[in-house]
C-alpha cells in the first residue's frame, strides 16, 4: 500500500492536535502554529485578490472611485505613528458605522419584525389540530418567556406561575442549543475519525499514534517537554 503525501499529512496533523489531550507537547503547538501560518496566508491571498478585483482593475479601468477606500484604508497605518496617528480614527469610525448600520438593519428585520411576525400565528387551525397544537405551544412558548424577564413587579400569583413556565422553556431551548452544538462537534469528530480510520490510513494511524504518544512519554519523562514548547 503505498502512502501518499496527502494522507500522511491529514493523520499527522490530526493526531498531533489530539495529543493534546494527553498533554501539551511539540506535537500539538506545531499542528496549531501550522494552522495559524496557514490561515494568515489564505488570508493575506484574499485580501489581495480582493483589492485587486475591486480596486486595481476598476482603476485601471479609468474608475477613480475605488482611490477612497484605498487612501481610507492606508489612513489606518498612521496608528503607528505619534504626531499622525488622529488619522486612524476616520476609516476605523467610517468601518464602524457602515457595519453597525448594516448590522442594525438586518437585526431589526431579521431579529424583532421576522420574529413577531412568526408569533402572530391563529390559535385555531380548521381540520388541522397538529397545526392547532403547534401554534398555541408557539404563543405560550413566547409570551412566558417574555415575561420571565418582567421584573417590574414581583413574579407571584398568577405571574409566578407564568414565569416559572417561561423559566423552564427557556432551560428546554438553551439545552436544544447545547445539543445541536455538541451534536455539530461531534460530526466534525466523526469526519475526522472516518479520515484516520479508513482501510487507507488505518495503519499509518496506528504507528503514528504510538510514535507521538512514545515520543511525548519520553520527553515528559526527561523533563525536557515544557522547555521545547517555550515553557521554560
Amino acid at each position: 500500500m503505498t502512502i501518499g503525501l496527502t494522507n500522511f499529512l491529514v493523520v499527522f496533523f490530526t493526531l498531533s492536535i489530539y495529543s493534546l489531550l494527553y498533554k501539551e507537547n511539540p506535537f500539538s503547538v506545531f499542528a496549531e502554529h501550522t494552522f495559524v501560518g496557514t490561515a494568515q496566508a489564505f488570508a493575506l491571498v484574499v485580501a489581495i485578490g480582493f483589492i485587486m478585483d475591486y480596486a486595481i482593475t476598476p482603476i485601471q479601468g479609468g474608475n477613480w472611485i475605488p482611490i477612497i477606500p484605498i487612501l481610507l484604508g492606508l489612513c489606518t497605518y498612521f496608528r503607528y505613528t505619534t504626531k499622525y496617528r488622529w488619522l486612524a480614527r476616520f476609516p476605523i469610525a467610517i468601518s464602524i458605522g457602515v457595519g453597525m448600520a448594516v448590522a442594525l438593519r438586518a437585526l431589526v428585520e431579521v431579529s424583532i419584525l421576522k420574529q413577531i411576525q412568526s408569533t402572530l400565528l391563529p390559535l385555531y387551525v380548521a381540520n388541522d389540530l397538529q397545526k392547532t397544537f403547534g401554534n398555541i405551544l408557539i404563543v405560550v412558548c413566547v409570551l412566558t418567556s417574555i415575561l420571565f424577564f418582567y421584573f417590574s413587579r414581583p413574579h407571584t400569583g398568577a405571574l409566578g406561575a407564568t414565569t416559572r413556565i417561561g423559566y423552564y422553556l427557556i432551560y428546554v431551548g438553551l439545552g436544544g442549543y447545547f445539543g445541536n452544538t455538541f451534536l455539530g462537534r461531534v460530526a466534525l469528530v466523526n469526519g475526522r475519525m472516518t479520515d484516520i480510520l479508513s482501510p487507507d490510513n488505518i495503519y499509518l494511524t496506528i504507528v503514528m499514534t504510538v510514535v507521538i504518544l512514545a515520543t511525548v512519554y519520553i520527553l515528559d519523562r526527561q523533563k525536557i517537554l515544557k522547555k521545547l514548547i517555550g515553557y521554560e
